[in-house]
């Protein structure tokens, strides 16, 4: 599977190696200089990298708002503040957590404003021409019903939602990167008012800024939390001037993903656990305090890697993964395939797999990324990804439960 689908679980591989070179804004629209960078095989992904000359300096901006209110509860790579007529939104650097990446006022388009701090501009909203370089930034205006505001995305043959697929035939949306490539004259064509990037530290100067557009930072793979992922859809919704929609959506989903917690939490057995396979003589593990760690304990798993302090995944060997869950109850993987992948399939790939005890009981839980949405909707459902998982290591635990996202790998 290509870049803006793998984009989030690859650079959870990635994200805590090294140091943000901080960005400056400052009251004119804030421009970033950015490309496209293809890493071959598994590391393959779209990196845009921010650099830049006319921002505020943002380990600078500082609340001026010490009793406004926060409208993000467990996201920690933003802060959505309401100041009444306006709104301020702060994007936390994910490589210093105490620095801030991106800062500005969100103001409605109907009404005048002066900016309480010069230093941070100013973005009208509702944003109308938005181009998306990750699927779960588009996936956001979907669901809140804005996603005739976006006019470009990456990546399209891989779009799983159907409406979305109609829109690129139609040319409603167009393709403005595809295969590590952006394609500049079409980005340029566009014209954006709004371009939303996945930031990183690794990249080459390139042309971004010449669209003129502001670009905004968004980290949301850095969330640990499942629902502060899912968290983000508040900034869609404030981009949109739909917060109460985003609100309303978001405590839905936590209302669910919490009571199944609940439920998770009251079994007497919990079983091990461990999750994706080897490449080119590696695995790469997720880190006991991981976003996929996060579900295996929130379904009332015990994962073999929990006490590992790691966010991100990290690489081992072969032989010491095959040695610590050879007797493992669960075995999970989320990766791409053809329709009907199986356990012949997976056995196909690499003999010793057909060792695990997993395997042999067909007890793998498995999640198709190229039909399920997992990489669009998945992170906004994250209740729905943890009533999966529970399903499949209690069965009937959640009484009526249609799977989405997870279910037991088949066995033709």
């Amino acid at each position: 599977m290509l870049i803006s689908f793998q984009l989030h679980s690859i650079l959870d591989l990635v994200f805590n190696s090294n140091k943000l070179i901080l960005l400056k804004l400052n009251a004119t629209p804030p421009r970033k200089y950015g490309i496209w960078l293809p890493i071959i095989g598994i590391l393959q992904l779209i990196i845009v990298f921010a650099s830049c000359s006319n921002q505020p300096r943002v380990n600078e901006v500082r609340d001026e708002h010490q009793h406004s209110k926060t409208m993000s509860c467990y996201a920690e790579g933003f802060s959505l503040y309401d100041e009444g007529t306006y709104k301020k939104l702060v994007i936390n650097n994910p490589w210093q957590s105490d620095e801030i990446l991106f800062a500005c006022y969100l103001v409605p388009d109907s009404i005048e404003f002066s900016a309480p701090d010069e230093s941070i501009s100013v973005l009208r909203t509702p944003v109308k021409n938005v181009v998306c370089f990750s699927s779960t930034q588009w996936t956001g205006f979907y669901l809140l019903g804005g996603i005739s505001n976006v006019s470009g995305i990456s990546e399209t043959s891989y779009v799983v939602n159907e409406e979305v697929q109609e829109m690129i035939k139609s040319g409603e949306i167009v393709e403005v990167a595809a295969n590590g490539l952006i394609k500049n004259e079409m980005l340029l064509n566009l014209q954006p008012d709004l371009i939303l990037y996945t930031p990183s530290q690794t990249g080459y100067e390139a042309i971004l800024d010449r669209t003129g557009a502001w670009l905004m930072p968004w980290p949301d793979y850095f969330e640990t939390d499942p629902l502060g992922r899912a968290e983000w859809i508040k900034v869609c919704g404030a981009l949109l001037q739909k917060d109460n929609l985003a609100d309303s959506l978001f405590v839905d989903v936590e209302r669910q993903y919490n009571e199944s917690k609940r439920l998770a939490s009251e079994v007497q057995y919990k079983p091990t656990i461990f999750a994706d396979k080897q490449y080119s003589g590696q695995w790469f593990i997720p880190g006991g305090k991981s976003y996929v760690a996060r579900f295996f304990a929130d379904a009332g798993a015990n994962y073999l890697w929990a006490a590992n302090e790691s966010k991100a995944s990290f690489p081992t060997d072969i032989e010491t993964v095959m040695s610590k869950a050879a007797e493992a109850d669960f075995w999970r993987i989320a990766h791409a395939a053809p329709k009907g992948y199986s356990y012949k399939n997976l056995a196909q790939e690499y003999e010793l797999y057909t060792t695990f005890k997993a395997f042999q009981e067909r007890r793998v839980i498995f999640c198709n990324t190229s039909t399920s949405g997992y990489f669009e909707k998945g992170t906004y459902e994250p209740h729905v990804q943890l009533a999966d998982l529970i399903s499949c290591l209690h069965p009937g635990l959640i009484h009526g439960h249609v799977p989405v996202y997870y279910t037991m790998l088949e066995d033709h």
